[in-house]
């Protein structure tokens, strides 16, 4: 089936609809339809711009497609007729021809994808809100997807600065979760800038580095990676690299166990607790001698004088001079269980990494690793790099070349068996 003829729709797509928008478009209803489109440009797999991406250089614009890979994405022009040159030899004409139809063929391949695209763009969004953009002929949509898109947003998808702000605000807080992917900051962050675009403020690079910085470095995860990375030149701290980087520093934090990170966890927050507690214990007070009772008693109100700790004004005073022999024996049962509960989660730690803790981390690939009692999750998604296993496509961290993100356990595009030969999947990748 020639390229021109495939049904990329109803074969290749991850949408084979794309969600209908009713009455004006609003940001949100087109950054839904563009991460669809996004999504079905990607599932059909090209060499174009490096090879990773499929069509997703058809959508984006140069600068946001940098942004993915090294290598630009750029769209073929229609070739010019075959001219062989008299006394060209045989296999030099033959080479020729063959050129000449690659070239023609991924020209056309490139076409059916994209008016594939605008059909679906078509389909989703009423008519009334295309028309500018249609000419007035043919009445299809001018221009490429990419600048379809634009004008949509650009028209209909106005975002007010105090949006942009509250979403900001939103991202730069985020915390770093290693139990998720490392690429839902990445992804937070993309989705901000396309935010920020729209309110016509766009961020640069370097900003998107800063926000995505910060949240790393905040997280006190990363101190020797972020290290590393700024000791690199200038001229490699880019957004590419970035993700890179941290995606490997994220994987290899993963690969400690989660048991060990727990306990970890656990036992620096004990210790706090036990320091803190410690720290306000005062020292029990030795018994008053019996004071005269004086002729006139005195007001129960303390006087604004009263600096000397009485059980008003002084919390630590009140519990010393009353509740000392029973609140103070029971602070100190609980801080010995937890000094007990914090040296054996140490020693755990140490017993561990005595028998090998490399060894449990080769135990997560093997086959029959991971089964009830393990920990472990089971596997539920299907990466086409990876096969059966905790993540889908899209999610993948280290995508092969050729790499399709919306491949499915049924529909797996030409990707990955593994994990699924056995009759019930197993629970360990």
């Amino acid at each position: 089936m020639s390229a021109s003829s495939t049904n990329y729709r109803e074969t290749v797509f991850a949408h084979h609809d794309l969600t209908q928008i009713h009455g004006e478009p609003t940001f949100s209803d087109l950054k839904l339809l563009t991460r669809e489109i996004k999504a079905n440009a990607m599932a059909v797999h090209s060499t174009l711009g490096g090879g990773a991406h499929g069509h997703l250089g058809l959508v984006l614009t140069p600068a946001q497609y940098a942004l993915l890979s090294p290598t630009p994405f750029v769209r073929p022009v229609f070739p010019a007729a075959l001219v062989v040159p008299a006394g060209t030899t045989a296999v030099a004409s033959s080479n020729m021809e063959r050129t000449h139809k690659e070239q023609l063929r991924l020209f056309r391949e490139v076409m059916g994808v994209e008016n594939a695209l605008k059909q679906q763009l078509t389909k989703a969004v009423d008519s009334a809100f295309l028309d500018t953009i249609r000419d007035p002929v043919t009445f299809v949509l001018e221009g490429s997807i990419a600048d379809n898109l634009t004008f949509l947003l650009t028209t209909y998808g106005k975002v007010t600065p105090e949006t942009l702000n509250e979403e900001f605000e939103k991202v730069n807080n985020t915390l770093y979760n290693p139990a998720l992917p490392i690429d839902t900051i990445f992804n937070a962050i993309v989705a901000l800038a396309e935010l920020a675009d729209a309110a016509a403020v766009p961020y640069s690079e370097q900003q998107q580095l800063t926000i995505a910085y910060n949240i790393l470095n905040r997280s006190g995860r990363f101190v020797s990676d972020i290290k590393e990375w700024k000791r690199k030149p200038a001229a490699e701290r880019n957004w590419i690299n970035f993700k890179l980087h941290f995606r490997r520093a994220h994987d290899e934090l993963r690969e400690t166990s989660s048991d060990t990170l727990q306990a970890m966890q656990h036992a620096n927050i004990a210790q706090q607790v036990i320091d803190g507690i410690a720290h306000l214990i005062p020292p029990p007070a030795p018994e008053p001698a019996p004071a005269p009772t004086p002729a006139i008693q005195p007001s129960m109100t303390p006087s604004v004088a009263d600096t000397t700790g009485s059980a008003l004004t002084n919390p630590t005073a009140f519990i010393t001079a009353t509740d000392h022999n029973t609140i103070i024996p029971s602070l100190i049962q609980q801080i010995g269980t937890m000094q007990t509960m914090m040296m054996n989660m140490q020693s755990s730690l140490s017993q561990d990494t005595g028998r090998g803790g490399r060894g449990r981390g080769r135990n997560r690939n093997r086959r029959g690793g991971g089964g009830r009692g393990s920990g472990y999750p089971p596997l539920t998604h299907y990466c086409w790099t990876h096969g059966w296993c905790r993540h889908n496509g899209v999610q993948c961290s280290s995508p092969a070349a050729g790499h399709q993100p919306h491949a499915t356990k049924e529909n797996r595009m030409g990707g990955s068996h593994r994990n699924l030969d056995t009759p019930t999947p197993p629970t360990s990748e």
